[in-house]
C-alpha cells in the first residue's frame, strides 16, 4: 500500500537523523569496536579495555576486522591518508545505518516479517531500538544482523526437501562469526536449531556441509586471534599458545565474583524490566497475539492452512514461527545469567516485533501503528 511505503520512507529518514545526531555516546560502542581497530589501522593512541588486555582475553579481533577494516581503508583513501576522528565517527554511524536499513530489513523481508503475521517490518522500523542502538557500533548491533541472516538460511534449510549444501555452508560461517562476535549468540539458535537437527538427521550430507566448514572457520579465527594477541608468526604457533576467546568469555562469565563487578540482577530482570523497556507499548499486542493464537476458530485455521491469511503462515502454532522461537530461546537462556543488561536482548527486538499481529480493520491498524511508532 502507498501509505505503508510513505511511512517506511519517513521512518528511514528518522533512522538516518538519529544515526547522525550527536547524542549520548555509550562507551562500549567505541571501546569494544571501532577504537580497537582504529588504533591498529591509523596508528592512533587508543585505550584498550580489559577484555583485550587480560591474560585470557575474551573478545575476538576477527569479527572487528571483518566489520571495520575495509571501511577504514576506504575512509583513509578518501581523506588522503589522514582522516580525523570526527570523520571516522560519522563514517561508522553511516556504516551501521547501512547495515540496519539494508541487511536487517532485507532479512526481515526474507523471513516474511513484512506480512507475517503483519506489519513486522514497519514496527521494527519505528522502534527506538532501531533508531538509537541498531545504528550504533555495538557488538549487539552486529549480532542482530548476523542472527537474522542465520535464521533466514536456517529457514531455507529446514523447508528444503533435499540436502541444502550451499545454505549449510553459509549458515556455518554465520554461526561461527556470530559466536566469536558475542558469546550470547548461540542462545538465540537453540530452539530453532531443533528443527535444523531434524533436517540433519534426515540428510546427513547437510550435517557434513555445516560441521566441516564450521570447524575449519573456527580454527582460522582461533589462529588469527592468537597471532594478533601474541604477535607470534602463524607458522610457529603451538597448541599451548592458542587463545580461544569464546571459551575465555564463558569461563569469565561463569564466575559470580566476576559478574558482581559489573552488576548482579534477579533472574526476572530481562523479562519483567528489560523487555518492556525495549518494546514499549508494543509488548501489549505481542502478549495478545501469543495468547489469542491458540483460540482461533475453525474458519481462521482453515484459511491459515491454505495460506489465505495474507502472511503465508501454515496451519499450526505461532510457536512454530522461527523468529519467535529464536527470541524466546535467547531471552530464556540469557535470563539464567546473573548480569542482565537490556542491550543483551537487542537481537530479540526485531524478532518479537515481527511476531505481532495488528488489528485487521484498517482504521485500528493505522491507529496502532501511530501509537507504536517511535517506541
Amino acid at each position: 500500500m502507498a501509505w505503508k511505503r510513505r511511512l517506511y520512507l519517513s521512518l528511514a529518514l528518522a533512522r538516518l537523523y538519529f544515526a547522525l545526531t550527536p547524542s549520548y555516546i555509550h562507551p562500549d560502542e567505541h571501546f569494544q569496536g571501532p577504537e580497537v581497530v582504529a588504533g591498529e589501522h591509523f596508528g592512533w593512541k587508543v585505550t584498550k579495555t580489559w577484555e583485550f588486555t587480560a591474560d585470557k582475553p575474551i573478545r575476538s579481533y576477527v569479527p572487528l576486522l571483518a566489520v571495520y577494516a575495509m571501511p577504514m581503508t576506504l575512509l583513509q583513501w578518501i581523506a588522503n591518508g589522514d582522516p580525523s576522528p570526527t570523520m571516522l565517527f560519522y563514517a561508522v554511524r553511516l556504516l551501521f545505518y547501512f547495515f540496519s536499513m539494508v541487511y536487517e530489513d532485507w532479512a526481515l523481508l526474507e523471513l516474511g516479517s513484512a506480512t507475517m503475521p503483519n506489519g513486522g517490518l514497519l514496527l521494527t522500523a519505528s522502534s527506538w531500538v532501531t533508531w538509537s542502538i541498531q545504528t550504533r557500533s555495538f557488538s549487539n548491533s552486529v549480532e542482530t544482523v548476523v542472527l537474522l541472516w542465520s535464521l533466514v538460511f536456517l529457514k531455507r534449510i529446514v523447508e528444503a526437501k533435499a540436502p541444502s549444501i550451499r545454505s549449510c555452508i553459509v549458515l556455518s560461517f554465520l554461526v561461527v562469526f556470530g559466536t566469536f562476535n558475542r558469546i550470547t549468540f548461540p542462545a538465540f539458535l537453540i530452539l530453532p536449531g531443533i528443527s535444523l537437527l531434524r533436517h540433519f538427521i534426515t540428510y546427513p550430507t547437510s550435517l557434513l556441509a555445516f560441521t566441516l566448514p564450521s570447524i575449519l572457520l573456527a580454527a582460522s579465527f582461533i589462529v588469527l586471534d592468537t597471532h594478533i594477541y601474541t604477535q607470534l608468526p602463524i607458522a610457529s604457533l603451538r597448541l599451548s599458545d592458542l587463545i580461544i576467546t569464546p571459551l575465555n568469555n564463558i569461563a569469565y562469565n561463569s564466575q559470580t565474583e566476576n559478574l558482581a563487578q559489573h552488576g548482579l540482577h534477579p533472574i526476572y530482570t530481562h523479562i519483567l524490566v528489560n523487555l518492556p523497556q525495549l518494546l514499549g507499548p508494543a509488548i501489549l499486542p505481542l502478549i495478545f497475539t501469543i495468547i489469542n493464537w491458540g483460540s482461533k476458530d475453525g474458519k481462521e485455521e482453515e484459511e491459515l492452512s491454505r495460506g489465505r491469511s495474507g502472511g503465508g503462515l501454515k496451519k499450526g502454532s505461532l510457536w512454530e514461527y522461527i523468529p519467535l522461537q529464536s527470541a524466546a530461546s535467547g531471552i530464556l537462556l540469557l535470563s539464567f545469567i546473573r548480569h542482565q543488561e537490556a542491550r543483551f536482548l537487542i537481537p530479540a527486538v526485531p524478532l518479537l516485533l515481527s511476531s505481532i499481529s495488528l488489528p485487521k480493520a484498517k482504521v485500528w491498524k493505522r491507529r496502532w501503528m501511530g501509537g507504536l511508532g517511535g517506541f
